[in-house]
């Protein structure tokens, strides 16, 4: 077994161990090297299993607007009372910053009640309208606060912008304007329970029905912004053609990549690894890490019962490597850092192998 290889997999089982025996499950890709791994909790067939990708989901609902303002549908500086009625108190605010999280609305998240009826009632999702209508009462963030507040809610007027100019439902809009186009085959955005079990087993100890298993419980109506299913294999192939410029143009990834710096960090500011964060148009930035040999990061992370998950691309030169990670179970953060450290092991082991005048050694694990 390469030596890469048993780093990669050690790391991902002792990651397991700290987190109290969550069920982690990674792909890297990168020039030379395609790798999956698995904890003990989960089986190697598992990595074909689709799981709740909640926030990655707003990277696809960007691609979907950025496809619209290509075809001159919107433009990223309408405001949104022109295409949505009932918004007057945000008649100043546009798509672009609603995309970089730089409107100032509020977090329906945040919303008193809005997790206790999660877990009260997780079968029965509060409306979109409902959402709406009460965050609307509340003052917009103050601007001295933060540059870049992240806001839930503004994806959800994103995603009912999406329908209103389309005419259509956001899971078939984002299948025929994102989905499709990139030829992904197991992706595609839930609207119900997952009744038939068919996705990765995630638990909660929350949920005191099904042994905790939020499948057969959890609404996904729940995510108000719209959430996809994908696999872990499809995540990596969507930021990699993303951010090669497959789907959208040169200048639609420029304006994507034009980040709003956020006083958050990748992973903790005492992890080894970390760097200060940018929110961009559905995409999480970071350019600047404090040790390490990663040059610069585009993806996105993000949370939900059940689920973590963290991914996107690391640049290093002129290689690029592209990592997903998913826990079994909701993190007190996304696993970012976990994600940083395969990515360092991959380096290390790399310049290694260029060191010693060999190329890294390909690996491809079921």
């Amino acid at each position: 077994m390469n030596k890469l290889y048993q780093n990669l997999q050690h790391l991902l089982d002792k990651s397991s161990v700290e987190l109290g025996s969550v069920g982690l499950m990674a792909r890297i890709e990168s020039r030379d090297l395609v790798w999956n791994g698995v904890s003990k909790e989960f089986k190697k067939s598992d990595v074909e299993r689709g799981f709740y990708i909640c926030s990655l989901s707003k990277s696809f609902t960007a691609v979907a607007i950025l496809r619209l303002v290509e075809e001159g549908m919107v433009t990223l500086d309408d405001v949104i009372a022109d295409h949505l009625n009932g918004v007057d108190c945000y008649k100043n605010i546009t798509l672009r910053q609603l995309l970089n999280h730089s409107s100032r609305i509020q977090d329906y998240v945040l919303l008193d009640g809005y997790l206790n009826d999660v877990y009260a009632s997780p079968e029965n999702p509060w409306t979109d309208s409902y959402i709406i209508d009460r965050v609307k009462k509340l003052k917009l963030v103050d601007p001295s606060d933060f540059s870049s507040h992240y806001s839930n809610t503004g994806y959800l007027l994103l995603k009912q912008i999406l329908e209103l100019v389309t005419g259509e439902k956001y899971h078939s809009l984002l299948s025929r304007l994102v989905i499709e186009p990139m030829g992904l085959k197991r992706t595609y955005v839930a609207t119900e329970l997952d009744e038939s079990l068919s996705l990765l087993p995630a638990f909660d100890n929350g949920f005191k029905r099904f042994g905790g298993d939020i499948r057969p419980q959890y609404h996904p109506g729940w995510c108000a912004t719209g959430v996809v299913v994908s696999t872990l294999e499809e995540i990596c192939l969507f930021y990699s053609k993303i951010l090669s410029g497959e789907l959208i143009s040169e200048s639609s990834l420029s304006a994507m990549l034009d980040g709003i710096e956020t006083p958050y960090w990748l992973g903790p500011n005492d992890a080894p690894y970390n760097g200060k964060l940018s929110n961009g148009l559905g995409m999480k930035i970071c350019r600047k890490f404090s040790v390490g040999k990663m040059e610069a990061f585009y993806g996105h992370g993000g949370d939900c019962p059940g689920y973590s998950v963290w991914a996107g691309c690391a640049d290093i030169g002129n290689e690029r490597i592209t990592c997903c990670v998913v826990s079994n179970r909701e993190l007190e953060s996304p696993p970012e850092v976990i994600w940083m450290k395969l990515i360092e092991n991959v380096l290390s082991q790399q310049n290694g192998d260029h060191n010693s005048g060999s190329s890294a050694a390909s690996i491809v694990t079921p």
